[in-house]
């Protein structure tokens, strides 16, 4: 995903036939190149692999294999005719494939780490069966989720130079989720739709035990599917300035 609202500009002023952007899954090392490959086209860690992705190198380099984006000049799609006529291998993928020809067509691609263009999303388990999908992703894209659903003043309650409000004696008054939170929440139950009624009728809302006592018209977190990542917000976002109050 690209972030940097400049990164066509920068890609172009390199004036390169091909060239992708650095991205990488934030704080690992996966990234969108491979700095070598075998003979039979399957990653390889090349020597300066984590140099670059790191960025304990700067530069422009020369890799073996790209995917997710790149800027590659209508004139170089022209003159290299890329398009996939090498070996059927079975296990050669569409993106493999393309870089095998530019590979044998001598079409050099380059890689750019000059500048902070963005970063890959964790798209395996991406799930596509709720109303607001991307709600759901706090345990594999957080960074992504807390700049969507997390109040962009949450963060200043963690500093102990902050004072935390309190309006009345014992209660604490700071931002925790974003407006866009509280739309999507709303709009994600409304789109379940299986209110209570008022009653504390457990197998009618599918929930067992100690999962709901109280007769009131509401939907369970459980019911949504969102009940391991509101138990998450709480320990990752409240507990930590609750931890701070203690202290005071």
């Amino acid at each position: 995903m690209l972030v940097n609202p400049d990164s066509l500009r920068l890609l172009i002023e390199q004036n390169r036939s091909f060239l992708a952007p650095l991205l990488t899954k934030h704080e690992k090392l996966w990234s969108n190149f491979w700095g070598a490959m075998t003979k039979r086209n399957f990653y390889k860690r090349s020597e300066d692999y984590i140099d670059i992705v790191t960025g304990r190198k700067v530069g422009v380099w020369n890799v073996a294999h790209v995917t997710a984006v790149y800027l590659i000049k209508g004139i170089t799609i022209k003159k290299y005719s890329l398009h996939y006529n090498g070996p059927s291998w079975f296990y050669l993928d569409v993106e493999r494939s393309f870089s095998y020809i530019c590979r044998k067509k001598a079409l050099f691609m380059f890689v750019t780490n000059c500048h902070c263009f963005g970063h890959l999303l964790e798209t395996d388990f991406y799930t596509t069966t709720q109303y607001h999908n991307d709600m759901y992703q706090i345990f594999h894209n957080q960074k992504d989720w807390e700049e969507q659903y997390i109040h962009p003043n949450h963060h200043l309650y963690l500093s102990k130079s902050v004072s935390v409000p309190t309006p009345c004696p014992d209660v604490y008054s700071y931002p925790l989720i974003s407006a866009k939170f509280a739309k999507q929440l709303i709009e994600e139950t409304e789109h379940y739709g299986q209110w209570s009624a008022g009653k504390a009728n457990s197998e009618v809302r599918g929930l067992t035990g100690d999962d709901q006592r109280l007769s009131a018209v509401d939907i369970d977190f459980k019911q949504i599917g969102f009940e391991d990542h509101w138990l998450h917000i709480i320990k990752s976002y409240v507990l930590p300035i609750q931890q701070r109050i203690q202290l005071l």
